[in-house]
């Protein structure tokens, strides 16, 4: 299983990921969905099982959270086919 640890980023009402491979994704619902979005830019495809929060959020930078994306949802549909 690949997996990746992104930072989502709050700006102007909008959830901006972290940047990988030059690809970053936004949401203006949140950041889970922004980091779904990425994992579906990355891979082709999500679920419930593509995202993690990693840690507590920080109060002193409610702004920004960690996040780890991974490919389980890409690997169910290959084996699926």
């Amino acid at each position: 299983m690949a997996h990746l640890d992104i930072t989502v980023t709050r700006v102007n009402g909008q959830y901006w990921t972290s940047r990988v491979n030059g690809i970053a994704a936004a949401a203006s619902t949140s950041p889970a969905r922004a980091a779904e979005r990425l994992a579906e830019q990355l891979w082709g495809t999500s679920d419930l099982d593509t995202v993690r929060r990693l840690g507590a959020p920080d109060p002193a930078k409610p702004h920004i959270s960690r996040w780890r994306i991974t490919d389980t949802a890409a690997r169910k549909q290959r084996s699926a086919q």
